[in-house]
């Protein structure tokens, strides 16, 4: 079983306490979660491909009690945006509205942020045909 291991301290051990899984199991699927994006059922298939039976109910309720502290470190260790990023737009239709959708991109493609708009009106349709 690779799961993450590390010493677990008093304090650390306390937080865990309770749950069914040991500390370890809670702490490989919440990341899994966070670091991959994955839905709670896609963590689930793949705690079980490692022999755990975990629901994707119990990975639900981990993400939510512990998943602020795991998002925090994530985001701490991500490595720092390059100085040269993109901006990229696209239209995009949701729920049969034309939208646009931009995303912020630097060099290594990592995705810095997206933003999508609202409806698109009659001068942006002109200029989204123009470009077409």
């Amino acid at each position: 079983m690779a799961l993450l291991q590390r010493e677990i301290s008093n304090d650390e051990a306390n937080f865990y306490a309770r749950h069914r899984f040991p500390a370890d199991v809670i702490r490989q699927t919440v990341w899994l979660y966070f670091r991959f994006t994955l839905s709670f059922r896609d963590v689930e298939d793949l705690m079980a491909e490692r022999g755990i039976d975990v629901s994707y109910e119990s990975v639900r309720c981990w993400t939510r009690k512990f998943g602020q502290i795991f998002a925090h470190n994530l985001r701490k260790s991500r490595a720092a945006p390059t100085s040269r990023w993109y901006l990229y737009e696209m239209v995009v239709k949701i729920g049969g509205k034309r939208m646009f959708l931009w995303r912020a991109v630097d060099d290594e493609v990592e995705v810095l942020d997206t933003l999508g708009s609202g409806l698109i009106d009659q001068s942006q349709k002109m200029t989204v045909a123009a470009m077409q």
